[in-house]
């Protein structure tokens, strides 16, 4: 009686943005071959190959997934078996993990030109890994703002949050200019929040904060001033004193 043949070895996955390479080596010279993968351990996708064939690209639709939907991305496995004298080999498996990206670096920087405004950039860096083959999966960044009178919060402390948006799909770097149009009051301080995440079909990454105090300096107070006469009547020296509130 026929045995079954070696299971196919060898199993690996490559990605490039969303298409999701699966190779192995056949564990015999195989009269057919069955394949599928699942996504997060979900339903079969069955599809065709030779006899002969030892990979297979697969194209996986983002915008199905978060944060175009509420559905997550952690996981791509495929399953291959070969078949010879009639007979069905064990299955073999690979898993490809998926990451949600990784924080943002974000900065505040004041314009030397505008009193009122403040530029919040951020940058997703990967370091010299291709972007498109990490396990992490990129889509956009989400940012949230508030501006808030007198405030000693950290930024990780607010929960107020007055306004909120995305940035454009796949870009990693970019830059949100905050312009105040808020009359300050004197002698009050106001601080702009800002937090971020970046986000990918696996979910949020940590969330990175800034913020940029706009102070105005309070009132003097108690100003006081004398003159002294320098020597030989050649003028004289005017001091003033005054205090301010901290």
């Amino acid at each position: 009686m026929a045995k079954a043949p070696k299971a196919p070895s060898g199993l690996g996955i490559s990605r490039n943005n969303n298409k999701f390479t699966s190779s192995w080596s056949r564990g015999a010279k195989y009269t057919a071959q069955s394949f599928t993968y699942k996504l997060n351990n979900g339903k079969d996708n069955y599809q065709t190959v030779g006899s002969g064939t030892t990979s297979r690209t697969d194209t996986v639709t983002l915008s199905q997934w978060y944060p175009k939907t509420n559905n997550k991305l952690t996981s791509f496995r495929f399953y291959i078996r070969g078949k010879k004298n009639g007979k069905w080999s064990s299955w073999a498996n690979k898993e490809y993990k998926i990451s949600a990206p990784p924080k943002p670096t974000l900065e505040a920087e004041h314009s030397n030109d505008y009193e009122n405004r403040t530029t919040f950039t951020w940058l997703i860096d990967r370091g010299e890994a291709d972007p498109y083959k990490v396990s992490t999966i990129f889509t956009n960044c989400q940012w949230w703002s508030s501006l808030l009178p007198d405030s000693e919060l950290d930024p990780n402390q607010v929960t107020d949050w007055q306004e909120t948006g995305t940035t454009t799909d796949w870009i990693e770097s970019g830059s949100k200019v905050i312009e105040e149009t808020q009359v300050f009051e004197d002698n009050y301080s106001y601080t702009r929040y800002f937090k971020m995440v970046a986000r990918g079909p696996a979910g949020d990454s940590a969330p990175v904060y800034a913020k940029h105090v706009y102070a105005f300096p309070n009132s003097a107070r108690n100003v006081s001033a004398y003159a002294t006469r320098m020597e030989n009547n050649q003028g004289y020296i005017v001091s003033v004193k005054w205090s301010a509130d901290a």
